[in-house]
Order: C-alpha cells, then structure tokens, then sequence
C-alpha cells in the first residue's frame, strides 16, 4: 500500500528480506480495466496473437512462469509459446496507455 515501503525495506524489525524489489506503484484503476476492454487476445497452440485497437499503441511483453522467473520477452504482438514448458503463465504487456497483465496455460 501507499506509503509503507519503509515498513518492508528499511525497518530494522521487517523481516521482507530476498525479494527484487518492493514499490508502492501497484494500484488498479478504471483505466486499467477500459485498456483490457480494447484488446483482443487471439490463442492458438503455439503462439498468442495481441490485437489491440486502432488508438493503442503496444510496445512489449513480459512472459513470467509461476516462480516469478522472466522466461520470454519481446516487442511482437505475435508471442511464440512452442517454446515454453507446459504450464501456467503471466503474460504483462506493456502499451502507450499502461500495462495489461493475463495468466494463460500452455
């Protein structure tokens, strides 16, 4: 929540120790959800296809598996998945109007 990053980093008491990175910045918004709205999500067995709408702009991907690990990347908005392990995925990306995140399975 706003306002208590120290409580996790600094604190001499906290006990939030090994992670990346703690920020505040995580919130959902309206703005999110209308984002999602404008696009399309297109999967097939070895790829998934973003199609967003004609006024937003995608700049790139972020596939995480379940440990949290960056297993691909890039700037297609057609993401190959033939590569991945069968599994469960988070998929963040990136657009001109704010970041969209979904869990998919392979």
């Amino acid at each position: 929540p706003s306002g208590t990053t120290a409580s996790y980093t600094t604190d001499s008491g906290a006990l939030w120790t090994g992670f990346n990175s703690v920020t505040e910045d995580a919130s959902l918004s309206v703005s999110d959800i209308e984002l999602e709205k404008d696009i399309t999500f297109i999967t097939n067995a070895d790829n998934i296809i973003i199609k967003p709408n004609s006024n937003i702009i995608f700049k790139d991907y972020v596939i995480y598996d379940m440990s949290g690990q960056t297993v691909a990347k890039g700037n297609q908005k057609e993401i190959a998945t033939t590569s991945l392990s069968n599994g469960i995925y988070i998929l963040k990306l990136q657009f001109d109007k704010g970041i969209v995140t979904r869990k998919f399975l392979k």
